[in-house]
């Protein structure tokens, strides 16, 4: 007897299969890409909101002073739990009684005379970038003047800057503002 092949019949060949799976693989892949890039964003988000909240904070507890005493000039560590045991840092940016930035790493702010520096540790590279881009943008407005060691103003592109800042996996940022805001 001879086998005869129905056109009617149901079920996949392998080529089918495979050709499904391949499909499956990449819709998920491409879900994965995109929740990772939209976590990033929230990263460099929150930062940038934390960045605002604290040196507001600051400049709302200093207001009557246009710099800091020379015993306020105390290590960043110091200076950060101080500001954390004067109720200072909203608790939704604390991890205990640490200071925490959305990669896990320390966010320590250093006071000096004429202003603060607000610095962030274990910062992925590309999300580095994109937190001193925003805090450029965002910035200019509230006296930023300096970010990892690099001089900005009203007028500074972010291309300018971009190249020395952030330079290995993973970084650190240093945000430097004014005590008073031009």
């Amino acid at each position: 007897m001879q086998s005869t092949r129905h056109d009617n019949q149901l079920g996949f060949n392998l080529i089918e299969a495979a050709l499904v799976l391949g499909i499956v693989g990449l819709i998920i892949g491409g879900i994965f890409a995109a929740w990772g890039n939209v976590e990033s964003q929230q990263r460099v988000r929150r930062a940038a909101d934390m960045t605002t909240t604290i040196v507001q904070q600051i400049r709302t507890t200093y207001a009557s002073r246009t710099t800091f005493d020379a015993t306020d000039t105390t290590s960043g560590a110091t200076f950060t739990q101080a500001l954390i045991a004067a109720n200072l840092i909203p608790v939704e940016y604390l991890s205990g009684t640490t200071l925490k930035n959305p990669w896990g790493g320390d966010t320590l702010i250093t006071p000096n005379t004429t202003g603060m520096n607000v610095s962030y540790s274990l910062v992925k590279k590309a999300d580095c970038l994109k937190l001193a881009q925003a805090m450029l943008s965002t910035g200019k407005t509230q006296g930023l003047t300096e970010i990892s060691g690099q001089a900005v103003t009203n007028t500074t592109q972010f291309t300018t800057i971009s190249a020395a800042i952030c330079t290995t996996n993973p970084s650190s940022l240093n945000l430097f503002f004014l005590l008073k805001a031009n």
